[in-house]
């Protein structure tokens, strides 16, 4: 249904160079927010700093614990960039991403997007919102370098 390709790098979680420095402290803080080490856990975390610091190898990294650790049912990667600013075009990253996890997910909203015209955002949102309650199975999904958006 889809009019044109994705760049499916956008989609792939970076590799964490061997190189990298380690930071178990803030590892065992991205965890807190999943629920794990007996924390409530929260739906949000937000990873914020200047540019260069190492947001998004922090946040490779801790993806790949938790892959090795088998903690977490899915992750969802989508790489923002300026031209995400267009609202069909990041919502068809979302759902891409998203239905990396759970292929066929999101069918209503798919559907939605594929009609020459978008309705109103709000439409979209509460097709997305309804369609994710529905799903099976928790994931985490990462915007990474969601700074580009407007």
């Amino acid at each position: 249904m889809q009019t044109y390709p994705l760049l499916q790098t956008k989609l792939h979680i970076p590799p964490v160079r061997p190189e990298c420095v380690m930071r178990p402290r803030l590892l065992e803080r991205l965890n807190a927010g999943l629920g794990q080490n007996g924390d409530a856990g929260c739906k949000l975390t937000l990873i914020s700093a200047p540019a260069g610091f190492g947001k998004t190898t922090l946040v490779a990294e801790w993806v790949r614990s938790l892959s090795e650790a088998g903690t977490a049912d899915g992750i969802a990667w989508l790489s923002l960039d300026r031209q995400d600013n267009d609202l069909r075009v990041f919502l068809e990253y979302i759902l891409a991403a998203i239905e990396s996890i759970v292929p066929q997910a999101l069918p209503r909203t798919r559907l939605i997007l594929a009609s020459p015209t978008l309705p109103p955002a709000g439409v979209i949102a509460t097709s997305l919102i309804n369609e994710l309650l529905e799903l099976d199975r928790e994931f985490v999904l990462v915007l990474d370098d969601a700074h580009v958006l407007n």
